[in-house]
């Protein structure tokens, strides 16, 4: 009996292990002790970027335990990198100098130089990433660390952070703020005049000299208000011979993000009149030929002349970063794009065309036949734009009170940096999609004004320059556009042309541009940007150009008097009589 009792337990256990073994599957496994091939095992720090104290330690861990690699010049780390193994103490990690370091090699000839700042803020930038078993690295990690002072109340605007490989900026055949291989491939000749950029890598434009970057928007305090993988590329012509540099930066889904969801310019609005909260692209420019000088020249125009019927580029000041270094004070800017137009104009971005320049900078190649459509008005000499039939053509392929208003504006603040194949943008949608701006009409793009408004005056040794591109308040800025810009000659043909013309100009003195305002908007613009000059001008030392207060009185002393000069010229030469 207890030997059959002990078979029929047995095979009671035997039909019972198979639902035991089950129920054992349910159970929390053990965690693995390694990342399984393909993971991505971030490095995660103890404090965020941000301002601390100088000796404020920082610990970085992974999940795993693994090696952590890290650098303090904004080069991706490697293999090679310096191995972490105990908290980094922010203050005694090597400064980064590069930009000083570099300053021989950022210029042709005999250029502005680059000084150290000692005024400015300590920063620490750390790059680490954990080094994986097959020796591969990890995602990067960049953190940003100011070591002495609020941000906000040292600088009152935003402050950035761009970080990238130094290779990315220094190399001798890749570095996109150095002469390098491109100057000594072209004969590294120096250009004659001071105002040529000459040839070099710092020269260079497109998708090719666009480089990988990190950055961070310290918006308002002293934590990181919104960051980002991006592109960034060099921005200018003339302006690329001073040392601080304009930049473009990208959001792209290659890098990680498409698009930054932040109010970057408060108070920039969209076709319905809300805050723009996604940007694409957006641009920190130098001020242009102005860089040097009051640096706000164009961003004050722009927003002078925002009320118009064409594009004008939100701004406002911030303060860049670059691998920890200070690189000024520059105005942060919309950037003119496909999804600028949608954005500002309610039409979807695949069916926007942009002609920057006689070229299509957004669109399809097919789309120069668009340009060279409308170009036929300026160079195909039947189409007399006196006659109704092809006035009235003309009405359908552009926006007039767009056309009037910027020629109107271009002429009258004296801008002769300018005509239809430079510094010149329009836009059009592709197809007609019904809507009030997606009616395949071109409409105008300002931008780049601050070659204008009494600019350059008191400078002695620009004489020969500013006698061919004068900006004083008599120059005959008419005549000048009559001469350079075709399709403007032939539309001032129209009479109804030339009397919409002359009503601009006249609304332009005596409200837009009227001295009073201008001057308001200046002083005020000035007493802002006031704080910020000391740092930049210890940075990049002013020679040889006009002080911001010698341009702050030149710009007045243009407003007061250009209408005294011009609309006498504009009356005459469009049969006009104000009030009439």
């Amino acid at each position: 009996m207890s030997i059959t009792i002990r078979r029929l337990t047995l095979l009671l256990l035997l039909l019972l292990l198979p639902a035991m073994s089950s129920c054992a599957g349910t159970e929390k496994l053990p965690a693995a002790e390694g990342p399984a091939a393909g993971d991505e095992v971030p490095v995660i720090p103890d404090i965020d970027s941000g301002v601390y104290a100088e000796d404020t330690a920082l610990s970085l861990s992974n999940e795993y335990g693994l090696p952590i690699r890290y650098t303090v010049d904004g080069a991706i780390p490697g293999p090679g990198s310096a191995l972490y193994s105990e908290p980094l103490i922010l203050a005694e990690l090597a400064e980064n100098t590069a930009l000083t370091d570099h300053a021989g090699e950022m210029f042709i000839g005999d250029r502005s130089m680059i000084c150290p700042s000692a005024g400015t803020v300590k920063v620490r930038v750390i790059r680490a990433a954990a080094e994986m078993p097959d020796g591969t690295m990890g995602p990067v990690m960049t953190g940003t660390y100011f070591l002495n002072g609020g941000l906000w109340e040292r600088y009152g605007c935003p402050v950035v952070s761009i970080v990238t490989d130094p290779s990315d900026l220094y190399d001798y055949e890749t570095g996109i703020l150095v002469r390098g291989k491109v100057f000594d491939d072209n004969g590294a000749v120096v250009p004659e005049h001071i105002w040529d950029a000459g040839t070099a890598n710092f020269t260079q434009r497109g998708k090719a000299w666009e480089r990988v970057s990190y950055i961070q928007v310290f918006d308002g305090g002293d934590t990181v208000s919104v960051e980002a993988p991006c592109g960034i590329r060099l921005k200018g012509n003339y302006s690329t011979v001073f040392p601080q540099r304009s930049i473009n930066v990208y959001l792209r889904k290659d890098y990680g993000q498409k698009s930054i969801q932040y109010g970057l310019i408060p108070g920039n609005a969209d076709a319905e009149g809300k805050e723009i909260a996604v940007y694409r692209s957006f641009t920190f420019r130098n001020g242009g030929n102005d860089t040097q000088s009051m640096k706000f020249k164009d961003s004050l125009i722009q927003e002078l002349l925002s009320g118009l019927d064409f594009c004008s580029q939100a701004s406002r000041p911030a303060i860049v970063y670059l691998n920890g270094e200070y690189y000024g004070i520059y105005n942060l800017t919309e950037k003119y794009s496909d999804h600028y137009i949608e954005t500002h104009y309610g039409v979807d971005s695949d069916n926007v065309v942009v002609i920057k320049e006689g070229a299509v900078d957004e669109g399809e190649d097919g789309d120069l036949e668009l340009w060279q459509s409308l170009m036929t008005f300026a160079y195909e000499k039947s189409l007399d734009l006196s006659e109704e039939a092809n006035w009235e053509a003309f009405l359908k392929a552009v926006d007039i009170r767009s056309m009037v208003d910027y020629y109107a504006s271009e002429i009258y603040i004296a801008n002769t940096d300018w005509d239809e194949y430079h510094n010149y943008s329009l836009w059009r949608t592709r197809t007609d999609d019904g809507t009030p701006y997606g009616d395949c009409r071109w409409r105008w793009m300002m931008c780049d004004t601050e070659y204008s408004s009494g600019m350059y005056q008191s400078q002695s040794d620009r004489d020969v320059y500013y006698s061919i591109r004068s900006t004083a308040p008599d120059y005959d800025t008419l005549s000048d556009a009559l001469e350079k810009n075709m399709l403007f000659r032939n539309a001032m043909k129209n009479p109804e042309f030339r009397r919409m013309f002359a009503e601009r100009m006249h609304a332009l003195a005596e409200d837009t541009l009227a001295p009073a305002r201008v001057a308001g908007m200046l002083d005020a613009g000035y007493r802002e940007w006031s704080r910020w000059y000391p740092d930049y001008m210890q940075r990049f030392p002013v020679s040889g150009e006009e002080t911001p207060e010698q341009a702050l009185q030149n710009v007045k002393a243009f407003f007061d008097a250009r209408a005294s000069y011009i609309l006498p010229i504009v009356d005459g030469y469009c049969n006009y009589t104000p009030g009439a």
